[in-house]
């Protein structure tokens, strides 16, 4: 999953921030899992990633920011081993033939403080289907936290296929609920 613009309030949240110097920034070593919220039988079930990768570049002078995010398919936990191994499977996420879900941002558009909004493509299992949402960029120590939630459609990326499709067992809807930890980028991943 990659996810900014007018310099002027780009300067100001950096200059009221202090420590918002970086332009680039990436996930850290000791991530947080990314947890998302479904639903079985109309009651809320909850699970995690725990292993994905992303970063993200302020908008410049010149360019309206980037992000991404890589996330491995196979790290979903939802707390028992086989409903995990069941999503790992080819009626939901099919990991072992797409193991990634994706996303990438080519514009990121400050709204208020440090709120923006993203918008980009989301892939799973090689279908794509653009996705704006908006996150807030809090500067924390040397460190930025993302948060947000993000709504999206499982059937719209053919999450649970077959017998799955029918929405009176799996609901359709999921939120994604992130709140992450940045690091400044190391020298040569920034662009």
């Amino acid at each position: 999953m990659k996810v900014f613009h007018p310099v002027g309030l780009l300067l100001m949240l950096t200059a009221a921030a202090g420590n918002l110097q970086a332009r680039c920034w990436q996930t850290a070593d000791d991530v947080e899992p990314v947890r998302f919220t479904a639903s079985q039988t109309g009651a809320p079930i909850n699970g995690s990633f725990s292993v994905y990768r992303g970063q993200l570049c302020l908008p410049g002078k010149d360019d309206s920011g980037s992000a991404s995010v890589e996330i491995e398919t196979a790290s979903i936990d939802m707390g028992l081993p086989e409903f995990d191994a069941e999503m790992r499977g080819e009626l939901f996420f099919n990991s072992a033939r797409w193991p990634t879900a994706k996303f990438t941002a080519d514009r990121l558009e400050p709204e208020a403080n440090d709120r923006y909004r993203i918008s980009g493509t989301l892939t799973i299992r090689d279908i794509s289907r653009p996705l704006t949402t908006k996150l807030t960029f809090t500067p924390q120590d040397e460190r930025l936290r993302v948060t947000g939630e993000i709504s999206l459609s499982r059937l719209a990326f053919d999450i649970g296929i077959g017998e799955w499709r029918d929405t009176q067992w799996v609901g359709d809807e999921v939120t994604i609920t992130l709140d992450n930890l940045l690091v400044p980028a190391r020298q040569g991943t920034s662009d």
